[in-house]
């Protein structure tokens, strides 16, 4: 099979990096919120009306971060993680762009 190399300028190679970065720091600035709001959800009672609104705002955070990174059902795992305890926005922004709808991924590998 012959691969077609196309020539990418310098400056084309700067904006998808630009891109990237922006990308990253919303990725985590919005899992960030949703680990506020998860961890306050665990701090109310399930059934109150506090607790209900924080744990939406989780899920609203989780999604976005789906839309973001344009992975349908990333949104479910992450919140999965979020209701499992795992708040390390690190370890969770490395398994939301590691992670792989047509494969299993394992938190420990991100």
């Amino acid at each position: 099979m012959n691969v077609l190399a196309l020539p990418v300028s310098q400056e084309r190679n700067l904006e998808v990096r630009a891109a990237l970065e922006m990308t990253g720091k919303a990725v985590n600035e919005l899992l960030h919120r949703a680990v506020v709001e998860s961890r306050t959800a665990r701090t109310r009672l399930p059934a109150s009306p506090a607790g209900q609104i924080h744990a939406r705002a989780a899920a609203v955070y989780v999604h976005a971060v789906a839309i973001i990174l344009d992975k349908l059902g990333l949104d479910r795992e992450l919140g999965a993680l979020l209701d499992a305890g795992e708040f390390d926005i690190r370890k969770l922004a490395a398994f939301a762009r590691n992670w792989n709808p047509d494969g299993p991924d394992d938190l420990k590998a991100a």
